[in-house]
């Protein structure tokens, strides 16, 4: 399936998408053994070889609509299963495309409208368990459990990664940078276990508070917390 604008690059490679990221046999093994993925992939790649020819309506609402699908995808997987970690990536490289390409379809009025309406519900899910899955595939995870995860961001231009805390959402089966009272509840062994963890790493780390009930759980991590911070000191 070729991209109708080739002259975009994908972010997560610098490659031009009509170009081969990955050979066939590695493309149908990774599909073998992750379908849900693959399917989802496919997916998305509509989505970014399409939005150009969209009207700006049919857009915004196919944006829409993929973010519920990919959540009932996302929910249904281990994120943490190694057989998952070669589409994250991929996933991430194709919506960062597809969302430019949406961005450069709208005209002014509808673009502040989209820029002002901020991430829904499924947007945020979705994105945070694709940034999870990344994570595990990178080395980049601090403490794995059955309802929050804690992990390194990307590294920004300075080398510094963010102090990132998700929690599960039960009824989605996703992940979360948002407590709140539609999470699963989190056991105590999970917060024990992360708290061990946070203690053993080995470099201090600083991450944003986003959500009102972000503060309590940073505390209950044992975590220093200082306006709008949650610090990792070591």
């Amino acid at each position: 399936m070729a991209i109708t604008k080739s002259r975009k690059q994908a972010p997560s490679s610098g490659k031009s998408y009509t170009e081969k990221e990955f050979n066939e046999q590695e493309l149908i093994r990774a599909g073998v053994e992750s379908p849900e993925l693959f399917q989802l992939w496919i997916y998305t790649l509509k989505f970014a070889d399409t939005i150009s020819i969209l009207s700006k309506r049919e857009a915004l609402n196919f944006w829409q609509k993929y973010w519920k699908t990919a959540v009932a995808v996302l929910g249904r997987i281990n994120v943490a299963d190694p057989k998952h970690r070669f589409w994250f990536p991929r996933l991430k490289g194709l919506l960062l495309f597809a969302l430019e390409e949406l961005i450069d379809s709208l005209d002014k009025p509808d673009l502040v409208e989209f820029s002002n309406r901020g991430s829904t519900r499924f947007e945020l899910l979705g994105e945070t368990t694709i940034e999870i899955g990344s994570a595990f595939g990178t080395d980049r995870i601090i403490y794995a459990g059955k309802a929050v995860t804690i992990y390194k961001g990307v590294d920004d231009i300075v080398g510094k990664g963010e102090l990132m805390i998700a929690v599960k959402h039960e009824a989605s089966g996703c992940w979360s940078h948002r407590p709140s009272p539609k999470n699963a509840p989190v056991p105590l062994s999970d917060y024990k276990k992360s708290k061990s963890a946070l203690r053993e790493y080995p470099a201090a780390l600083k991450g944003e508070l986003t959500h009102s009930q972000s503060r309590k759980l940073a505390e209950l991590l044992g975590l220093t917390v200082r306006e709008n911070y949650a610090y990792l000191l070591k």
